[in-house]
């Protein structure tokens, strides 16, 4: 039987260790963890058509000798490190001991995460293999797009494997991303930045099926827990979101998972398990816990990256738990909860838009803070949700249209037709208008008081008073002072007014010495 290789294709494309690809983040977990969040939760939901996605976190040791291709790998490092030209960047030297770092090692950190989803066959894996492919559907919410790229940002080794279950097929595949290399040195030939985990074929191409189907010790595990259908992505090398201490990675990803999909836990279609087996600990994100993972973020007004703020996400909660329903007739993928705040209150009202369970936007056009200034605050929670795939509503195509790369704006708003604007913006206007009648305008004569009221007499008189600075007089050649040199003259008399004709008192010249 053939085995599966870790094989880096002839190229004539010069690469090195910093390409666009592993540049595209920093390695922090926000946009790692709500990309395989994404892609698990619509696998479930959307294409398998589950009540609820069941998605597993586990960060584990692994001896390094399990990672498919191991010595493919080693050798690919190597010969890529020897091209390296002196001096490099930071960048490329960062990457460069990250990999030696753990290539020093027995074992190595993996980062695992498994779904209930619709599982892989071999266009979808094509999808998560290739650079500029991408299998998303025009509707889709998250699927296996571009955005997979962002989970080599938590791989030291920048090495990600793929196995999927379905209809009783197992089919299984890796990617790294090294630097472009020659195997030896007076070889000719020139191999690829990418090395893929896959069997070997005369001519190599993505578009077959020549996936492995037997799974290497470093998945076996992970997928022998899938009993229908569903997933799993291992990071390899991961890095842990570069924390300081190691087990801040469990708490890191439930408040992700706890943060951008409080509308999918909240309706009970997510719940996410993190089990950490080096530190023993685990937890659970669902219903239950949600509150108590956003307690501690509440004090955090302000979230780095436009991602959304602890205290936010805290608001959102509450109007979740314990607002009521607006009847809306937008459209029948919207529903809104509404929570009215103190009309004491400093905070400023707020309106958060989730589609298909996941955070979008605080800021949408015709909703911003600005838009409710004259209304009594209050929080909103709009949630979009496509009950039918097939059937497509205008407002959550509008929506989902105008959502930047990343699905959290609407930065691609400008981009549509000037038909489609402006039918979103009508729209988002009507969902304004309904907001504002709830809330109420502010009565702007509460609070008013006229001018002196619950003033004192003698405190009236003396806020009426001008104060002003006595006029400096000329001194007497004498040496001695009278009484307005003192300031007692004008005191007593008050200012004298000036006329049109008056000099400014700072503008006058001085008189010269007689």
């Amino acid at each position: 039987m053939t085995q599966a290789q870790l094989i880096f294709p002839e190229t004539w494309q010069l690469d090195g260790f910093t390409t666009n690809v592993t540049s595209r983040q920093a390695g922090e977990p926000d946009p790692v963890v709500r990309e395989l969040l994404q892609n698990a939760l619509d696998a479930a939901i959307r294409e398998a058509g589950r009540e609820r996605a069941e998605i597993h976190f586990t960060i584990a040791r692994r001896p390094l000798r399990d990672l498919p291709g191991y010595a493919t790998y080693r050798q690919a490092f190597l010969a890529a490190k020897a091209e390296l030209k002196q001096p490099t960047t930071n960048d490329v030297n960062a990457a460069v001991q990250r990999i030696e770092c753990v290539l020093a090692q027995t074992e190595m950190s993996v980062l695992f995460c498994r779904d209930n989803g619709i599982g892989l066959d071999s266009n979808r894996m094509k999808a998560l293999l290739s650079e500029g492919q991408s299998d998303k559907a025009t509707h889709g919410a998250g699927s296996y797009g571009l955005g997979h790229l962002t989970a080599y940002a938590a791989s030291d080794l920048r090495y990600v494997l793929y196995g999927g279950k379905r209809d009783g097929r197992v089919i299984i595949s890796g990617h790294t991303i090294l630097a472009s290399h020659k195997p030896h040195r007076q070889s000719r030939e020139r191999r690829s930045a990418h090395g893929y985990w896959r069997l070997p074929t005369d001519v190599f191409s993505l578009e077959d099926s020549n996936y492995p189907g037997a799974a290497p010790t470093l998945l076996a595990e992970e997928l022998a827990r899938i009993t229908s259908s569903g997933s799993v992505v291992a990071i390899a090398g991961f890095n842990h979101f570069h924390e300081d201490q190691q087990d801040q990675a469990l708490d890191d990803i439930c408040r992700v998972a706890a943060v951008n999909f409080l509308g999918a836990i909240c309706a009970g279609q997510m719940i996410v398990h993190v089990h950490d087996e080096v530190s023993g600990r685990q937890q659970t994100v669902d219903g239950a816990s949600v509150e108590a993972i956003l307690r501690p973020l509440k004090p955090r007004q302000r979230a780095s990256g436009g991602w959304l703020a602890g205290q936010q996400a805290y608001r959102a909660w509450q109007t979740l738990d314990s607002g009521h329903r607006l009847p809306v007739d937008i459209d029948r993928s919207l529903s809104v909860r509404f929570r009215p705040l103190n009309k004491n209150s400093s905070e400023r009202s707020r309106v958060q838009i989730f589609r298909d369970g996941m955070w979008i936007t605080n800021d949408a056009p015709q909703l911003g803070t600005g838009a409710f200034s004259g209304c009594q605050p209050f929080d909103a929670v709009v949630l979009l949700s496509d009950a039918d795939p097939e059937d497509h509503t205008e407002f959550y195509d509008l929506v989902r249209n105008s959502e930047g790369p990343e699905h959290r704006d609407l930065s691609k708003l400008r981009k549509l037709g000037t038909k489609e604007r402006s039918q979103l913006r009508e729209m988002l206007g009507q969902l304004a208008d309904q907001l504002r009648a709830e809330a109420g305008s502010i009565d702007t004569q509460e609070g008013f008081s006229p001018p002196g009221f619950a003033l004192f007499g003698g405190d009236a008189e003396r806020l009426a008073e001008r104060v002003r600075r006595p006029r400096r007089q000329p001194q007497p050649d004498d040496g001695s002072q009278d009484s307005a040199s003192l300031g007692g003259s004008e005191a007593e008399t008050g200012p004298e007014p000036q006329g049109k004709g008056d000099r400014n008192p700072r503008t006058t010249p001085r008189r010269a010495p007689a």
